[in-house]
């Protein structure tokens, strides 16, 4: 299984460049992107796709394998990419799941990949 995406948060580096660029509103710009390995794009986070994708790990800690959560992962950032292209059916559908939605939601994206 190759992995498309790959989560990258803020380095120590980026944090002291936003601090020195926006200094009173640098908090705000500190941000995770997200690489994408097949089209060489690399995009930040806004801060409800931060939401999601930290209430995701939050779910997937507890009793998942690697390779479910990159699959996860995966699943997620192509929602995020859909939604900027404009297709956010599958986006709104995942910004709307509850802690259990969300276990369902990964028992069966896990037997699906």
């Amino acid at each position: 299984m190759r992995i498309r995406f790959k989560y990258e948060p803020p380095s120590a580096f980026r944090k002291l460049a936003i601090t020195i660029t926006h200094p009173y509103r640098w908090r705000a710009k500190v941000r995770p992107w997200v690489f994408d390995n097949e089209s060489g794009a690399r995009f930040q986070l806004a801060r409800d796709e931060d939401a999601v994708v930290r209430r995701l790990s939050a779910r997937m800690t507890k009793n998942t394998r690697p390779a479910e959560l990159t699959a996860a992962f995966d699943r997620v950032a192509r929602a995020i990419v859909q939604r900027r292209l404009g297709y956010g059916f599958e986006w709104t559908r995942l910004a709307k799941l509850t802690d259990g939605g969300w276990d369902a939601w990964l028992g069966s994206s896990g037997s699906r990949h």
